[in-house]
């Protein structure tokens, strides 16, 4: 198959570029320093009242912030007693609180030192000339930490034919044998999800299958309500305060929790895409999704089409996206569904009524296998919308996508928006990669796209592109290789967190045994 050149944009295509209003700003108040009673250090005329200020700083960046921090004693005390100023900041979710602190909670007057911090941290990540300041292995546990606070720990004993899981504050850890499970059961974990509440509450949601599987297999729903007492009484152990217990029409293929609903995927060839679930009330539907057009979108299930989900808070609607058929994906987008069956009081009255799901957008595109013919290509390449380097206020980011030309060259991240101004939504396309960053990666938001990297001989670094926590910019992160690094092994970063200036990478020892080492990258 011949290689294709990167996706050629039309020259109608919109530019997008970021707003100047506040370098416009500070360069005409500038113009007749000293005059009018104007701020010595930055010519801001004395003036201007704090909310026309706060207007110009609403959506800037961190780095931004911090800079104009320390031009004006009028502005760095702005920084230090208004808090929008931070909370309207286009990067605020890479400021590095620490739990259980919101950037609402947390003093105000302590948010330009972490923003500061954070300013640092995107330096250290982004200079290819800068090196981790600690490179550590991580013993492996037999538990994992759910957010930062709680271990939740799965022991399967095939043998037996038993599965047990314990839920403990993080600092006990260590001694989590010493406490007795929350559950134990017959058969294996399915699926799991865990949700914090609120301090010491946790929703613990799985389903459970058998260690054998037969045609007459009965597949069920558990919902845990779980409480931890206070660390200072002594008694550390979690104990269940509900238990609830579903029966399900078929295996559970995924499971997406949105507050108490829960939405969930099914294996086979179900007459419903979604079921949802509000565990709260004790309510079940079997949905069915409709396009915009009322036409339900029943699509072939034999196609083994792929849906993702994805809750949009600044929206408040769920992203979609199905693979229609081997020709054909779609995004959609819809409202959180409504449930207005009357709550069951008992669980042996509950049943899953038959609903449909409005979605209100829609965008298609070729599916992945067909972009490689050049004719499709350059047919959607024609729709999209060019970004020099960061996306307009106009567009939020709903989906992010790479187009793949043959043998992964030529690579392009696509970001799918909804635009404000027009009610629809489009795609938006930022330059292709260069060759020479290679090796490269992608992630998405969700995580990972790419599995794992082979290095390249002497190259000690790689290259992950993915996009900030707003989605509206593409950051270029140089990932140094752990030591001792061959060809021989392959390595995947599985986590890259901003706000503690911290990267996880696995270094895969054995493929065919599924064995890798977990290293520690501190920046």
């Amino acid at each position: 198959m011949n290689s294709i050149a990167p996706l050629s944009l039309p020259q109608s295509s919109v530019k997008i570029s970021r707003p100047t209003l506040l370098s416009e700003f500070l360069s005409h108040s500038s113009y007749g320093k000293q005059k009018f009673g104007t701020t010595p250090e930055t010519g801001l005329p004395n003036s201007i009242i704090p909310e026309i200020l706060l207007k110009i700083l609403d959506g800037v960046e961190l780095n931004v912030l911090v800079a104009i921090a320390q031009t004006s004693s009028r502005l760095y005390n702005l920084t230090k007693t208004h808090r929008s100023v931070w909370m309207g900041a286009e990067d605020h979710l890479e400021l590095p609180l620490q739990e259980p602190e919101t950037l609402s909670t947390i003093p105000v007057e302590s948010i330009l030192r972490l923003a500061m911090r954070a300013v640092d941290l995107q330096r250290r990540f982004l200079d290819p000339e800068v090196k981790p300041l600690r490179i550590s292995k991580v013993d492996r546990k037999p538990w994992y930490i759910f957010n930062e606070k709680w271990i939740v720990e799965t022991k399967e004993g095939a043998a037996q034919g038993a599965s047990s899981l314990w839920i403990l504050p993080a600092e006990s850890a260590d001694s989590y044998k010493d406490f007795e499970p929350v559950i134990c059961f017959d058969g294996r974990f399915a699926f799991r999800t865990v949700k914090e509440l609120d301090d010491r509450n946790l929703v613990v949601i799985y389903t459970v299958v058998p260690y054998q599987h037969s045609v007459s297999d009965v597949f069920y729903l558990k919902v845990l309500l779980i409480e931890i007492p206070p660390s200072n009484d002594g008694n550390n152990m979690a104990f269940v305060t509900e238990s609830k217990s579903y029966l399900l029409p078929a295996q559970v293929k995924s499971l997406d929790l949105v507050g108490s609903n829960l939405f969930i995927r099914c294996w086979g060839d179900p007459p419903f895409h979604y079921l949802m679930l509000d565990y709260e009330r004790n309510i079940g539907a079997q949905l069915v999704i409709r396009t915009p057009d009322g036409e339900p979108a029943m699509f072939d299930s034999r196609m083994g089409y792929r849906k993702a989900f994805q809750f949009h808070p600044g929206l408040d609607k769920i992203v979609l996206v199905l693979e229609v058929s081997l020709s054909r994906s779609v995004l959609l987008l819809a409202d959180m569904p409504t449930l207005d069956a009357r709550p069951s009081n008992e669980i042996s009255d509950f049943y899953w009524k038959p609903g449909y799901w409005d979605a209100t957008h829609i965008i298609d595109w070729p599916h992945v296998h067909l972009l490689y013919r050049k004719g499709i290509l350059h047919k959607f390449a024609d729709t999209l919308i060019a970004v020099d380097s960061a996306i307009s206020p106009r567009y939020i980011p709903v989906h992010e996508f790479v187009f793949f030309a043959p043998h992964h060259v030529h690579r392009q991240f696509v970001s799918f928006c909804f635009d404000t101004e027009a009610n629809k939504l489009v795609a938006l396309a930022f330059p292709p990669e260069d060759p020479a960053d290679a090796p490269t990666k992608y992630w998405t938001r969700r995580g990972p796209l790419d599995q794992f990297v082979d290095p390249q001989f002497g190259k000690e670094c790689w290259m992950i592109i993915c996009p900030d926590s707003s989605g509206r910019k593409l950051l270029k992160l140089r990932i140094t290789f752990p030591p001792g690094h061959s060809e021989d092994k392959s390595y995947l970063v599985a986590r890259v967190d901003m706000r503690k200036g911290e990267l996880m990478m696995d270094e895969e020892e054995d493929d065919r045994m599924g064995e890798y080492q977990r290293w520690i990258m501190q920046y």
